[in-house]
């Protein structure tokens, strides 16, 4: 194993939609709709050019690397959430199973943190679907769930925990060690 996290370029467009969509395929098995996991499967191809496009415009993508091989991803920005206009937020953040538990989430997370510092927020939100055991990945770096909100997904509504951190100098600080 040569795992190491870098700048998402164009080149790891197809690698990134594998890991979002096999994520979600293991993390939402029973929680999101069967149909949004079987459409998410189906229209792996059709994301790339969108996902390319999305990397070069957006220019906030991280991965987790394994030699060459997408494993883990990181998006983030400023937040879009109306309540949380001043904060930042991750947007997505997904790791392979097969490479859980190696460190590559917390390293993920705190490069994602340390981008949203950079960028001048001190504070962001995690959209977190009830359900997902990751919640308290969450917790352990200070996320507080300060209000739920409902989702449509599929012919599904899905309950998201709105999870706020502040001081992300401070959690950057705490747990930079992990880097």
């Amino acid at each position: 194993m040569n795992l190491k996290i870098r700048k998402g370029v164009k080149q790891d467009a197809k690698g990134v939609v594998e890991v979002n969509t096999y994520t979600w395929l293991t993390t939402y098995k029973g929680i999101m709709p069967e149909e949004v996991l079987k459409n998410r499967v189906k229209t792996m191809e059709q994301r790339i050019p969108k996902v390319e496009k999305s990397i070069i415009e957006d220019d906030n993508l991280y991965v987790a690397v394994d030699d060459e091989r997408v494993v883990g991803i990181i998006t983030y920005g400023k937040s879009r959430n109306e309540k949380y206009l001043d904060s930042g937020e991750v947007y997505s953040i997904y790791v392979l199973d097969e490479y859980q538990g190696l460190g590559l989430g917390k390293k993920l997370f705190l490069t994602g943190i340390n981008e949203l510092i950079d960028k001048g927020y001190n504070s962001m939100i995690v959209d977190v679907v009830d359900g997902n055991k990751t919640i308290h990945f969450y917790e352990k770096f200070g996320g507080e769930n300060v209000e739920d909100r409902i989702d449509e997904f599929g012919t599904s509504k899905i309950t998201e925990h709105i999870m706020f951190f502040n001081d992300l100098k401070n959690i950057y600080n705490t747990f930079a060690d992990m880097l």
